[in-house]
């Protein structure tokens, strides 16, 4: 079992009738001013009947790596089926690869493997090609894409393999706004896969890691600026429904006037976070993270290019020499990524606290390579 947590999530219906994000393990929901939940078979909650700006509650148990405590119903036969124009490639891949001859959880990991070292992520699409599906392009020739192929792509090669899988799309909670508190975009939206095995389903997410920092490349200059006009356009959404609930008078002008305050604190932040955007940029080039990454690689540890630094870390805590160096990067990695994600980033003390840690952490490299 996981760990219990609370949440508040707050936000707009995009239409009267629309899916309410939730994440995994949610078992309990406050203070949703609906008047109609529906739950679709596949576990997705509706909501209907309601206000057009929502904030509610929610408890939610985190889910262990991997794990996928959904309220999707069992496999049945649409979760073995094929599209007839991918049957053949299909079929030839998964004998190249072996499948038929493993367990299922080594099909599993078989198939991770191939597109964790055969492809890599594109935000360029190709257009059509001659005599080709768009999965049959990307399997056969490209090799690379953004996540709905590398979702398609696995779930069709699981089903091939005989393992019962479906195709998952939500969003990866990952931008720092505030304490506490996370944006999201989106372009953080994501698509990956689930897949049955010993009686529950399973996350499996063949997408680089890398496709988050692309995305986050991709954002406007003046993003600062559009993230305090959506904050403000949706506290007052949220004021105006409250008030007229209340049949109370609102009064408008003053609110106003304490969220164009908040608009202009906002802004100022927006120029700093520009600001330390390039700072940030310039120091991680040849700072210690980047001498970490360097000495750990030579030393036989090296990070690929779909691991983020906290997917590396984790993966190099399985090896028994290591273990005092992973504890020791805890903090050090907590405060990177405040300092890469967060709007105002960290303050200069913390820097020198985030220096400081990570020159430490130096001293406690392997001295030779892995044999």
């Amino acid at each position: 079992m996981g760990e219990q947590r609370q949440l508040w999530i707050g936000g707009r219906r995009a239409a009267e009738q629309s899916i309410l994000p939730l994440p995994l393990g949610s078992w309990q929901i406050d203070q949703l001013p609906v008047a109609r939940l529906e739950r679709h078979p596949l576990g997705a909650l509706r909501a209907s009947e309601g206000p057009t700006w929502l904030r509610y509650r929610l408890l939610y148990v985190s889910q262990a790596s991997g794990q996928s405590e959904t309220a999707d119903a069992p496999p049945g036969k649409a979760d073995l089926s094929l599209p007839r124009n991918e049957q053949a490639q299909l079929a030839e891949l998964a004998q190249q690869l072996g499948l038929a001859e493993l367990s299922p959880a080594e099909r599993v990991a078989r198939v991770q493997a191939y597109f964790r070292e055969n492809f890599r992520y594109s935000l360029e699409l190709p257009g059509p090609v001659a005599g080709q599906t768009a999965i049959g392009h990307f399997l056969r020739e490209r090799k690379q894409g953004h996540c709905e192929y590398f979702a398609s792509a696995t779930v069709l090669l699981l089903r091939q393999a005989g393992i019962p899988a479906r195709y998952a799309v939500g969003y990866a909670v990952q931008e720092q706004s505030g304490p506490g508190e996370y944006r999201v975009r989106h372009s953080h939206g994501h698509a990956w896969t689930l897949y049955w095995q010993q009686g529950r389903w399973w996350n499996l997410d063949t997408t680089p890691a890398i496709w988050a920092e692309q995305e986050a490349d991709r954002r406007l200059l003046w993003r600062p600026l559009l993230d305090a006009l959506s904050e403000l356009r949706y506290r007052l959404g949220l004021w105006q429904e409250q008030a007229e609930e209340q049949d109370q008078k609102p009064w408008l002008w003053g609110v106003l006037g304490l969220l164009f305050v908040l608009l202009a604190y906002r802004l100022r932040l927006g120029q700093a976070y520009l600001q330390q955007r390039n700072q940030r940029s310039r120091l991680e080039a040849n700072g210690p993270w980047t001498q970490l990454e360097h000495r750990l690689s030579q030393a036989g540890y090296p990070r690929q290019p779909w691991e983020t630094y906290g997917r590396w870390l984790r993966r190099l805590g399985q090896e028994p020499e290591l273990g005092p160096l992973i504890e020791a990067l805890q903090e050090p990695l907590r405060l990177h990524y405040r300092q890469r994600y967060s709007l105002v980033g960290l303050a200069e003390a913390e820097q020198q606290r985030l220096a400081e840690l990570l020159q430490q952490a130096l001293h406690q490299l392997p001295a030779g390579r892995r044999s």
